[in-house]
């Protein structure tokens, strides 16, 4: 990897893909398949982001306060770390490191001594993207860590919605569980995944995301 530089952006090239990542929020803005057509979602009015990485919270909590020792921290929906700048640690043509680290801002609203390192790596036709949490304090560290990439739907011009599905590496019988007002639901709700496949509506959002609490793959493929 070469030094890092002050830019606010980093494009990596591999054998049919290319990736560009951003400073703000370690955020992936762009991923390109070897015809250069664009993959990802690029921050339209509807939701104006890309790929955001959710730390130290996924989801929301209770009137969006954290409470520790006796103490209550606002924190908002997915945490922080997608709304701050991450410092360059290495920047390659093929790979690149970002890291967060905390400060007076973040403790202000999360009260510990951490650095989140996000590396992202082209292979072949490939990006791998790996996450790593160091705690860098005396106590104990409570995260969570989410991505939430948003891909192109359709991913091809021409190709009804309709005709997309999402297929797990696994059956998934396991019921899934619903939001309201950002929280979830008491009660678990019908998968509506049938065998290993998921047919994709518009009306499958209607409320809201679907939570796999659950869930038995470590694969999802997504195609038409």
């Amino acid at each position: 990897p070469t030094r890092p530089a002050m830019t606010d952006s980093h494009t990596l090239r591999g054998d049919g893909i290319a990736a560009t990542i951003n400073a703000q929020g370690a955020e992936l803005s762009s991923l390109r398949n070897a015809e250069g057509r664009e993959l990802l979602w690029q921050a339209g009015p509807q939701w104006p982001r890309h790929a955001p990485i959710l730390f130290p919270i996924v989801g929301r909590l209770k009137n969006d306060r954290l409470r520790h020792d006796g103490k209550t921290y606002p924190m908002t929906q997915h945490g922080f770390a997608r709304d701050r700048r991450f410092a360059w640690v290495e920047q390659g043509t093929q790979s690149c490191k970002l890291a967060l680290s905390d400060d007076a801002e973040t403790r202000a609203r999360y009260p510990f001594a951490f650095r989140l390192e996000v590396t992202y790596a082209v292979d072949g036709a490939d990006l791998e993207v790996g996450f790593e949490i160091i705690n860098t304090g005396d106590e104990m560290l409570p995260a969570s860590l989410g991505g939430h990439p948003a891909f192109n739907w359709p991913l091809v011009p021409g190709l009804p919605k309709e005709a997309y599905t999402l297929t797990f590496g696994k059956t998934e019988p396991a019921p899934i569980r619903r939001l309201k007002d950002g929280l979830m639901r008491p009660q678990p709700e019908p998968n509506p995944v049938k065998g290993r496949t998921l047919a994709l509506t518009e009306e499958l959002f209607d409320d809201d995301a679907m939570v796999f609490d659950q869930i038995a793959s470590t694969s999802i493929l997504f195609t038409a």
